[in-house]
């Protein structure tokens, strides 16, 4: 479930949609952490990418909680 959102969350903030765009990289996080998810992990790397663009706090915390959770998660396998 987490690359679904992860999906959807890069394609919102495509489009310009911020808060749908977090709301939806927040559920794959989410996702991701529950099902200690490394491939979920690595769908969430645009969404990385995206966020870091972004200045508005909803996207910093949320850029620091994906990084923390990836630091946790370790290396994904290869």
């Amino acid at each position: 479930m987490s690359v679904v959102y992860a999906d959807i969350a890069q394609a919102q903030l495509q489009l310009g949609d911020v808060t749908e765009g977090i709301t939806y990289a927040r559920r794959a996080l989410e996702a991701a952490q529950r099902t200690e998810s490394t491939w979920g992990m690595q769908h969430l790397a645009k969404v990385e990418k995206a966020l870091a663009a972004r200045p508005d706090y909803a996207a910093r915390e949320l850029l620091g909680d994906i990084r923390a959770t990836r630091l946790a998660l370790g290396p994904s396998p290869a």
